[in-house]
């Protein structure tokens, strides 16, 4: 379920007042976090394996373009 606008500016305005060094919207971004953390190294071939390959498939595409 997508976050709600109204909903991503009370959780920023919540952050900034408490000078939060990270600001997470959404599921989404809590869930990258989490194993970004989790696994400082792996994270991406994780995130490539949750998303069914597209990541990785998204930055080699993105290399070539360039």
């Amino acid at each position: 379920m997508p976050t709600l606008p109204e909903t991503a500016a009370d959780v920023i305005a919540r952050g900034i007042k408490r000078r939060a060094p990270r600001i997470l919207i959404g599921a989404d971004a809590q869930q990258i976090s989490f194993f970004s953390r989790l696994f400082p190294r792996q994270y991406l071939k994780v995130m490539d394996f949750l998303s069914g390959g597209k990541l990785l498939k998204m930055r080699e595409d993105n290399k070539r373009a360039v």
